[in-house]
């Protein structure tokens, strides 16, 4: 398959000078368009993604791997991820070839989806979460979406997930894993029950 630069999200802020190659998609907005029109159903689903983060501490409990979609209405004013927001821009993938490169990059098997807005790419998301919770992966999802509006099916396939939009008037550089004080992140505690989860971040003294 054809080989090519695929942006990697080590620091979000160089992300724009950040490649590498990879042989699993395929770039640019033609292509997208041709992904659509093949059969959407299972692992042949195709996503759009935006980049790929080997190691971070910053996106949900623990060191994870991250993935971001490309795609997000939203818009929000201040979003680290503009580059992120408008389709088209990114790189397809089916469901299958995408997550044949999770299994081999993701080397602990804790993973956070982001965006872009996971969620505007429902379908596939879910296809992507069953394939990921068959192979015991621990999953967070970032959405801006309140919880209440996020489909149960989702919520039954993460073990925690971040909600609600950035906010600029209200950005906390000490709060952990979100970026303004509106946004929560919820652990999924088994049974249909989720905790809301501290973000204050420890002060060292």
């Amino acid at each position: 398959m054809t080989h090519i630069r695929w942006k990697i999200l080590s620091e979000w802020q160089r992300a724009k000078n950040i490649y590498m190659n990879c042989k699993f998609i395929v770039n640019g907005a033609e292509n997208i368009e041709k992904a659509e029109k093949t059969p959407k159903n299972g692992v042949n689903m195709t996503i759009e993604c935006s980049g790929w983060k080997s190691s971070s501490c910053d996106d949900g409990p623990g060191i994870r791997s991250v993935l971001f979609l490309q795609g997000c209405s939203k818009n929000c004013p201040g979003c680290q991820n503009a580059v992120t927001h408008t389709r088209g821009k990114g790189s397809a993938s089916s469901i299958l070839e995408l997550f044949s490169f999770i299994e081999k990059n993701c080397r602990n098997k804790k993973i956070t989806i982001s965006g872009g807005e996971p969620l505007e790419q429902l379908d596939a998301l879910m296809k992507l979460l069953k394939e990921l919770g068959r192979n015991d992966y621990d999953i967070c999802v970032y959405t801006g979406w309140e919880f209440k509006s996020v489909p149960k099916e989702i919520l039954e396939s993460v073990r925690y997930i971040k909600c609600g939009s950035f906010v600029s008037a209200l950005r906390d550089s000490e709060l952990m894993y979100v970026g303004s004080q509106n946004q929560k992140m919820y652990c999924n505690e088994g049974n249909g029950v989720f905790t809301e989860m501290p973000l204050l971040a420890r002060r060292i003294a």
